[in-house]
Parts: structure tokens; C-alpha cells; sequence
């Protein structure tokens, strides 16, 4: 799975490790943050920002939502609420 900071990166022309240097940690651990096995921090997160002048929020998160998540969150809520009903 592709993540938005991984597309954000890659659309500025900078390697991970460019990343990893602007919030000073290890190439190593970046690469866990990009594919999510581990979080970004807030400060992290602040200092990305920063650095590119573009908000927190188009950077780590999606914008658009295909229809199959739709559907599929979608399919999830009634099904709770079935069993809620019982």
C-alpha cells in the first residue's frame, strides 16, 4: 500500500533518506514510519510540514476514498447496527 507522505515525497523528488534527515532519525526507521508499521510523531508530522510550507493534513492523509472502502465501511456500520438492534 502506497501511503500519501510516501506520494507527497516522491512528487517533491527526495529519497528517504532526505526525510529521514528533516526529522532527524535514521533512514532505517523512516522507511517503517512511510509503509506505517510505525507512527509518525506530531513533531515529525510538524516538522515535514513545515519544511514543505504545505499543511499536516495533505501530506498524511488521503483525500480521495475509492468506492470499494466506501462500501466496504459502509457494509461494516449496518452490520453493527444489526447486531446493536438485537
Amino acid at each position: 500500500m502506497v501511503t500519501t507522505v510516501r506520494v507527497f515525497r516522491e512528487s517533491k523528488g527526495l529519497k528517504q533518506e532526505d526525510f529521514a534527515a528533516i526529522i532527524h532519525t535514521s533512514k532505517v526507521n523512516y522507511s517503517k514510519k512511510e509503509k506505517g508499521s510505525v507512527k509518525f510523531s506530531l513533531n515529525e508530522a510538524r516538522a515535514i510540514s513545515n519544511n514543505f510550507g504545505e499543511s499536516i493534513e495533505q501530506i498524511f492523509f488521503a483525500h480521495e476514498v475509492s468506492k470499494n472502502e466506501t462500501r466496504e465501511k459502509r457494509n461494516k456500520r449496518c452490520t453493527e447496527i444489526r447486531y446493536e438492534k438485537r
